[in-house]
């Protein structure tokens, strides 16, 4: 269970004073929308980091001040597949 799910499950049955009072679904899902965010920058901007940091590891330092094209050190592709599957139940 995610940190977030928690948060969220404490917050929905949290005893009231009173029956009338129920969080607001709304409001919750903002709050998930929130931190799924954040989780998602978070992740974003640590592998950002990295590759620079492997970048400029990587990188020659020799030339000064002469511009010098190398073929990468190395290649990367990303496939991203993403599959919907739409069951239709006839009926």
């Amino acid at each position: 269970m995610t940190a977030c799910a928690c948060v969220t499950d404490t917050i929905i049955n949290f005893p009231l004073e009173s029956d009338d009072l129920q969080p607001d679904t709304n409001e919750i899902n903002k709050l998930r929308q929130h931190y799924e965010r954040l989780m998602y920058t978070a992740v974003l901007h640590a592998t950002k980091q990295s590759f620079w940091a492997l970048k400029d590891r990587l990188s020659s330092k020799q030339g000064a001040g002469v511009i010098v094209m190398q073929r990468p050190f190395f290649e990367v592709y990303i496939y991203i597949y993403i599959y919907i599957y739409i069951y239709i139940l006839c009926v």
